[in-house]
């Protein structure tokens, strides 16, 4: 830029101007040239910043075209749910109709739940009476039974009486013996086993016959005695027990809580103390059918069953369920209801 040194003051001063004029047109390039990338720096600039702005703007159409975009898939948004909120508003008003159907079925079912109530108190009080019936015609069956046993035993005993007396005509040798005194065969000798039977079984003439009437007496007096123990307050001394009737008594008859939990525990220390098993009742079984009931041998006594046992097993009596060994395990357990027995 030309200033005021660079023009001179005294146009008398003598001096040379080119080289005056040759640093004014230096300088004025310069000042041209710094002008011209001055400028050129500011159109740079603006250019950038316009292209900035460009990319700008180009942003914002992008951002403009995804907000009505957005816009748009918001409306389409609200129309469904608006529609499907109708749908809902009508299956909660199904809903609430459906409810309240229901309620009016769970009053019509509680009523009938009432009156179903009422029908089965009565069916469990005809039940108890029918039980109460059915017990008391068990009772009045077993009654029966015992009458048709102690009837068909007499019949057996007359039968026998007759057998004995046609073999006491034929055999006359044999009726001698028997008048002999107890203990004592021909020559004074002392009789066999046979011979040293209970007295009972001395006064008779079938020996045998006696030995299986003790054993099933034994037997029938082992059932007794249990029910005695397991029941003591419905027991009755002159009616006859079986093991099936004490399983019966155990499950249906209808004694108080307290007394019927003491009963089933007394039936299973029995049967543990015993180690009782079916084989004990089938065996009862057989030698009870081989009894007369009307003849009672009595005293028993361990001795005498024993010997009894001996005599039924030298015949060939005791088999199967009824084994000798079985046989005496039921003295055994004979032998230790006498002694409860005699401790109550």
């Amino acid at each position: 830029m030309i200033t005021e040194e660079h023009i001179p003051r005294k146009l008398t001063d003598s001096f040379d101007p080119v080289p005056a004029f040759l640093e004014m047109g230096v300088m004025v390039r310069n000042d041209v040239h710094q002008e011209r990338a001055r400028m050129n720096d500011i159109f740079v600039s603006h250019s950038e910043d316009i292209e900035c702005l460009k990319i700008q703007l180009d942003d914002k159409n992008r951002e403009i075209t995804d907000l009505k975009n957005a816009v748009e898939s918001l409306e389409e948004q609200n129309n469904e749910l608006n529609v499907t909120l109708k749908l809902r508003n009508e299956e909660i008003k199904n809903l609430k109709a459906r409810l309240g159907r229901l309620e009016n079925e769970k009053k019509e079912l509680e009523d009938e739940l009432r009156s179903v109530q009422v029908k089965v108190g009565r069916l469990e009080k005809e039940i108890r009476d029918l039980n109460d019936a059915k017990i008391a015609q068990d009772e009045k069956n077993i009654e029966i039974q015992e009458r048709f046993d102690k009837v068909q035993g007499k019949m057996e005993t007359r039968s026998q009486a007759m057998k004995n007396e046609m073999q006491a005509i034929k055999e006359t040798q044999h009726k001698a013996e028997m008048s002999m005194p107890v203990g004592f065969a021909k020559g004074g000798r002392q009789t066999s086993q046979l011979a040293m039977l209970p007295q009972p079984f001395q006064s008779l003439g079938d020996r045998e016959l006696q030995a299986s009437l003790s054993i099933g007496e034994m037997c029938q007096q082992v059932q007794n005695k249990m029910y005695k123990v397991v029941f003591p307050t419905l027991y009755a001394p002159k009616t006859n027990y079986k093991i099936k009737k004490i399983r019966r008594d155990l499950e249906k008859y209808p004694l108080p809580t307290p007394e019927k939990e003491e009963s089933v525990k007394k039936w299973q220390e029995l049967t543990g103390k015993f180690k009782w098993d079916e084989a004990h009742e089938e065996a009862m079984k057989d030698l009870q059918g081989k009894r007369n009931i009307d003849a009672h041998p009595s005293p028993l006594t361990e001795e005498g069953l024993t010997r009894a046992a001996e005599l039924l097993d030298t015949k060939g009596n005791l088999k199967g369920w009824s084994s000798y060994k079985r046989v005496l395990e039921l003295i055994k357990i004979w032998k230790q209801l006498q002694q409860m027995d005699s401790t109550v």
